[in-house]
């Protein structure tokens, strides 16, 4: 494993967002090429303390594991009605009721959904929401009520790479686990530090932020089938960072600086292991 200090650019956040929120990314807005080698990008805070960007593990999970993931991921069904932020800036709109007039719900609009499913385009979430727990909101997502087969069948892979976790980025590894151990046994996946997923097929982000994830730890992502060769690598703009993770690999990453991936050719399918913001608050 190689390491290497980054240093911030000097663009401010709202340059950034002007240029990439919600925008797909191009390879040529790489600074460091794509990195496909374990290793590890960090900054030094104003305190001398070096900060975890990112860390790419490789052949952290085994072949026998990423091919039983594959058989589950590949079910995922999912037309992104309430993805808006990952598709295109202004892709939520106010949902057209039957009458013709417009409700207060935002969702993507149906001829938006119908392009991305010709592309195969499809996602879906595993796990717990918070949405409102002041109103007792604190429930499964629907995918999990429905196929508590295929919830139960992404276990190992969770709990495979919190062990990873664990071993190579210990310190926000300590700090999620700490939160954790606050949540009650019902929100969360057993002997592991995640309370989510999200399975993305032939999924291309924009540039976005991850708003609900805790802040303490770090977000990952897993390719189950496509990276390296075929594209889709990682982009954090802020630092100029794309990194590109095959099967096998873990990619921790900063989930709350703004990222998207670049483009990819044939199948695609990625798995992100969370952590939602609130959950301790459930269950009490």
């Amino acid at each position: 494993m190689y390491r290497r200090r980054v240093r911030d650019t000097d663009l401010c956040e709202a340059n950034f967002n002007k240029l990439y929120l919600g925008q797909l990314a191009n390879p040529v807005d790489v600074v460091y090429g794509q990195v496909e080698e374990d290793c590890e990008f960090y900054y030094r805070s104003d305190d001398g303390k070096d900060v975890v960007i990112a860390r790419l593990v490789n052949l952290a999970l085994s072949e026998k594991l990423i091919a039983e993931t594959a058989k589950w991921t590949s079910t995922v069904k999912g037309d992104g009605g309430n993805a808006g932020k990952i598709i295109a800036p202004g892709a939520m709109m106010s949902r057209e009721r039957k009458d013709g007039s417009f409700g207060f719900t935002k969702e993507v609009p149906q001829s938006i959904r119908d392009a991305l499913a010709k592309r195969g385009w499809e996602r879906n979430h595993l796990g717990w929401v918070d949405r409102d727990v002041r109103n007792g909101d604190c429930r499964p997502w629907s995918w999990s009520l429905e196929r508590p087969d295929i919830h139960a069948a992404a276990e190992p892979l969770v709990k495979a790479v919190s062990l990873v976790f664990k071993e190579e980025v210990p310190e926000p590894y300590g700090r999620q686990a700490e939160f954790m151990r606050h949540v009650h046994p019902h929100f969360k996946f057993p002997e592991s530090i995640y309370s989510d997923c999200t399975v993305n097929r032939n999924v291309r982000t924009a540039g976005h932020y991850d708003d609900k994830d805790f802040r303490g730890g770090l977000g990952n992502l897993i390719v189950i089938a496509g990276g390296g060769e075929h594209g889709g690598a990682i982009l954090l703009p802020r630092w100029g960072i794309a990194l590109n993770p095959r099967p096998t690999a873990v990619l921790f990453m900063n989930v709350h600086d703004l990222h998207c991936n670049l483009p990819f050719v044939g199948e695609r399918q990625t798995v992100v292991l969370y952590t939602r913001e609130h959950l301790d608050q459930c269950g009490r």
